[in-house]
């Protein structure tokens, strides 16, 4: 029988050779999708549900340390929204207003921002003084954040909040006594709470999520 030429003896070196080159491509496509089913199945079972998701955007770079600091903190005073007996918060920074800043990165990190303001999962953002600026007076950013009386068990004073039109959006972090004790200083740093989505608060998961986004806040900006 001839299929791409005789066929050798199965397994003998011969048959490796022919097998090789006739067969090598459909053996390498197959390889390559075993390992991606596998590699996916290891993040998935290996994947983590947060929640409650913080973004910073700003000149500050978080070391790793600090970080987890910051969600362990948290974690601990914020609801299970999942039902997986864990709390878990992760807390994304994007650096944007650099100094010295490279065009290309600078770039990708606002798309990623708008992004997130418009489809991610973050609730909490804490962002630059420049930016607060730049997204509170920006027309097509209208309603994005909620006022601050909207979520905060206790006023703030005028000189700690930032303000569109008159109404307070974002609560000033300077002198913050929660990063303070973390040994972080977020001078000139703002934190706003997303207004949320429709989507968002009609499901269940994603309303509690918005829920702990105001105790953490809350938390955060205690004198």
């Amino acid at each position: 029988m001839e299929k791409y030429g005789t066929i050798p003896k199965r397994f003998s070196r011969a048959w490796w050779s022919y097998f090789w080159e006739y067969y090598k491509w459909h053996t390498l496509g197959t390889l390559f999708a075993v390992i991606l089913i596998i590699t996916t199945a290891v993040q998935c079972a290996n994947k983590i549900d947060y929640d409650l998701y913080i973004t910073y955007a700003g000149p500050l770079t978080f070391a790793e340390e600090s970080i987890n600091n910051i969600s362990s903190s948290l974690s601990e005073i914020i609801a299970d929204t999942n039902a997986d007996n864990e709390q878990n918060v992760y807390f994304q920074q994007l650096n944007i207003g650099n100094e010295n800043p490279d065009p290309q990165y600078e770039m990708a990190m606002s798309t990623k921002l708008m992004l997130e303001f418009s489809a991610g999962e973050s609730f909490i953002f804490i962002m630059s003084k420049d930016l607060v600026n730049t997204y509170l007076n920006g027309e097509s950013y209208d309603s994005l954040f909620l006022p601050v009386s909207e979520w905060a068990s206790v006023m703030p004073d005028d000189s700690e909040v930032s303000k569109a039109d008159g109404v307070p959006y974002a609560v000033s972090l300077s002198g913050c006594t929660y990063f303070e004790q973390l040994g972080l200083n977020l001078e000139e740093q703002y934190l706003l709470i997303r207004n949320p989505r429709n989507s968002e608060l009609e499901d269940e998961e994603l309303n509690l999520q918005f829920e702990n986004a105001k105790t953490a806040a809350n938390l955060i900006i205690e004198k």
